[in-house]
């Protein structure tokens, strides 16, 4: 199928750390004395680095031009920046210095000059909205709409030695802007069209990702979950749409942390779901009136914030390597219980929607109630499970334990022989840490009866690391001489009596 449809695209390393952004950066927190949006996001990158939250790109929702038009799309179309960013090449500039990227909103959805110019060449679909969609599957257009995005880049943004543009979020495209023939086409084609922006602009160094997403956009954009509820539900629904995106080839999936439709999250359910983030594959977390966290939260959910997005940050080597071995067989990242325990004799497996595999070895399950402090966890037969929270309490597999679970804690389980690849290796806007240098970490668990392996992406190829036992004890290799950066084994063992490294 990956060879027909096209496999999905392995990110940059700093597209796996945290995205932040606000819905309306024009909202400004009372009291705080910023005065304008381009203020904010500014503000924004600075406390992010201030309380040591790793982040690797803001992005910028709409409205950001000038002009208002369809409420839809207010602020889109003139391809430009409004009064509120006053100097946006200045922007990028200092985000990017603090070791982030800039990304930004995007439509097939014409309004204001986009929508008069369309018009006037004979670009636009046939469409009742008061913002139509441009027809993509005509070559001139197809040129002129890129010419548009190179003109918002690299007007406003290229300037200073900065990268400009470093990505876009793809929104709409099933609200009667595109008739309903040719949306799964022309979805495609503008997550295309962006792609390859993207690629002539930052080869090889951006991130684009899309609500509206067919079969073969997997290649060129990740997905998230869209719109929605803020509620427990909303939480809920989310979990199930991840699981879902995996299974049909879309294993680089997110979620709004916190929900986005409805008023603002209550501080629990925020916290909830900023824990069930860090255990997704891309991880997005929404600013804004009423759950700010630096404005709205206590300290203790803004501590969660830090907690939770340093985890999703030194999982980065984890998560990168099981999307690369993704790209190749189709196995999601989020995965199913029932696929990798099809044969478990308890018949909930085939349709549990509130725990999963995150990867081969790590099981995840979230708290997706109000009020709760534990919670049952399923642990599936043939095999043992250690908890990954406390890494010392061990589990029989073919039970249902009843997991601790205060509002700071997600229950986490490893199964025996799992090998995790963690650490520190991507910086991002990590200013805080003194000569900085990438590190890896390896976790083994491993079994006395059976080997264990794990593929590894180093970035310039894969390493299967193996866990074998012997007859007194067990033995770690890799398939190569390095895994590229320093680092250490952190090895879980029972009354361990020696070890020998290379012989020595």
């Amino acid at each position: 199928h990956n060879a027909v449809a096209g496999p999905a695209f392995m990110p940059p390393n700093w597209a796996f750390d945290t995205i932040f952004w606000r819905d309306d950066s024009h909202q400004l927190p009372a009291n705080s004395g910023i005065t304008n949006a381009q203020q904010l996001i500014l503000d924004d990158a600075a406390k992010l680095a201030a309380n040591h939250i790793h982040a690797g790109s803001m992005w910028i929702d709409r409205p950001y031009g000038t002009g208002t038009g369809d409420s839809n799309v207010a602020g889109w179309g003139n391809m430009d920046f409004d009064s509120s960013f006053p100097n946006p090449s200045q922007m990028a500039q200092t985000v990017e210095a603090g070791g982030m990227h800039l990304m930004l909103w995007a439509a097939n959805k014409a309004n204001l000059n986009l929508k008069t110019q369309a018009a006037a060449l004979g670009y636009l679909l046939p469409s009742s909205s008061a913002s139509p969609g441009i027809d993509l599957t005509n070559p001139a257009a197809y040129a002129w709409f890129n010419a548009k995005i190179n003109q918002l880049d690299s007007a406003a943004l290229l300037a200073n030695g900065t990268s400009g543009i470093s990505g876009f979020k793809i929104d709409r495209g099933g609200e009667g802007e595109i008739p309903d023939a040719l949306i799964n086409t022309e979805t495609t084609l503008l997550q295309k069209l962006l792609f390859q922006n993207q690629q002539q602009q930052n080869p090889g160094d951006f991130f684009d990702f899309s609500r509206n997403i067919n079969d073969q956009g997997r290649q060129y954009a990740a997905v998230w979950s869209g719109d929605a509820k803020t509620t427990w539900l909303g939480l809920q629904t989310s979990i199930k749409n991840g699981l879902r995106s995996g299974l049909v080839n879309f294993p680089m999936w997110g979620s709004d942390t916190g929900g986005y439709s409805g008023t603002a999250p209550s501080e629990e359910l925020f916290s909830r779901w900023v824990a069930f983030s860090a255990y997704s594959p891309m991880m997005e977390i929404i600013q804004g009136p009423g759950r700010n966290i630096f404005y709205d939260f206590s300290p203790q959910a803004l501590a969660t914030t830090v907690q939770y997005t340093n985890l999703h940050h030194d999982l980065i080597p984890y998560t990168r390597s099981v999307l690369a071995s993704s790209l190749q067989n189709g196995t999601p990242v989020m995965r199913p219980m029932f696929v990798e325990f099809p044969k478990d004799p308890n018949p909930a497996v085939a349709d549990m929607s509130d725990q999963y595999m995150y990867g081969p070895n790590i099981l995840v399950a979230p708290v997706t109630t109000a009020g709760a402090t534990s919670r049952t966890v399923y642990l599936p037969a043939g095999t043992r499970w250690m908890d990954y929270n406390n890494r010392s309490t061990v589990y029989t597999g073919g039970q249902t334990i009843t997991a601790a679970a205060p509002v700071t804690v997600i229950p986490a389980f490893v199964r025996e022989g799992a090998i995790i690849p963690r650490g520190d290796i991507v910086q991002t806007n990590n200013t805080w840490s003194a000569n900085w240098a990438p590190k890896l970490r390896i976790e083994v668990f491993p079994s006395s009866s059976f080997a264990s392996s794990f593929n590894y992406d180093t970035g310039s190829g894969m390493q299967t690391i193996t866990a074998t036992p012997l007859v007194n004890g067990f033995e770690i290799a890799t398939t190569g001489d390095l895994l590229l950066l320093p680092g250490q084994f952190d090895l879980y063992l029972t009354q361990p009596t020696s070890v020998v490294l290379n012989g020595s």
